[in-house]
């Protein structure tokens, strides 16, 4: 990606951090304006949805991501989708979060709510045990 970067003469904007955790995941989240996450369809990105998704969601940042079956249904109303095989809609997504701080704040919001109120340790725990125990008593 770095050696792209330099071809595409665009290195001098980007910085490639690697992996973060922890805090230093936290002070690089806080500083972005859109999240995304550009996977393409296929049998593995249908049914995942990756955790940077997730962590996009929990720090309030907007996210632009394809239109895949479990993304869709993970980031739901915190999220623009483009069509699956566009890059020019996905760059469009980018563009309409970029020029609009009301609706990056508004997806920002919904995005923290689903994470608080669905999609966390404490909730989909329960369902995973209501799973095994269904599985037992068969």
């Amino acid at each position: 990606m770095q050696a792209r970067a330099n071809q595409r003469g665009v290195a001098s904007v980007e910085r490639f951090t690697g992996g973060l955790y922890g805090n230093d995941l936290k002070a690089y989240l806080t500083t972005a304006d859109v999240g995304v996450a550009p996977d393409l369809s296929n049998d593995f990105n249908d049914k995942l949805a990756m955790i940077k998704i997730f962590e996009y969601m929990a720090y309030g940042v907007p996210v632009v991501l394809y239109d895949l079956p479990e993304g869709r249904n993970s980031a739901n109303e915190s999220a623009l989708f483009a069509k699956r095989t566009d890059p020019r809609d996905f760059a469009d997504k980018i563009a309409q979060l970029l020029e609009s701080n009301s609706l990056r704040d508004q997806l920002g919001v919904a995005g923290t709510k689903r994470i608080v109120e669905k999609l966390n340790w404490g909730i989909e725990r329960q369902t995973l045990l209501k799973a095994y125990q269904a599985a037992l008593q068969s």
